[in-house]
């Protein structure tokens, strides 16, 4: 099995400048209650493009650099908005999800 992909991986807060693209970035593995999804189709929205400009603030210092999480740490791999197939499962998650074409909702609902 291949652990490697392609990743627009931003590597700083900044302009698009701050994007690097690879072709061997580790391939994440899926976790507990988790699946992987070779994504086939992804957009770029305003949340996405404020995130790379570090332009959300904080609760404490509204001036601060941050992404729509908050804090986090580089580099990281945007994208929310995405469609796929699902390839991988983790622990707790049934295997009849392989293959599926899925719409990923990222968001975390209170």
């Amino acid at each position: 099995m291949n652990y490697a992909m392609t990743a627009a991986v931003l590597m700083r807060f900044g302009g698009p400048e701050a994007l690097e693209l690879h072709d061997d970035w580790l391939r994440p593995r899926p976790q507990y209650h988790q699946v992987l999804v070779k994504v086939t189709a992804a957009a770029v929205n305003n949340t996405d493009i404020w995130t790379r400009r570090g332009a959300y603030g904080l609760p404490e210092d509204p001036t601060a650099q941050a992404g729509w999480p908050g804090s986090f740490d580089f580099p990281r791999i945007q994208g929310g908005d995405i469609t796929g197939i699902v390839v991988e499962v983790g622990h707790g998650v049934t295997e009849e999800l392989l293959g599926r074409r899925v719409l990923v909702d990222p968001a975390i609902y209170g």
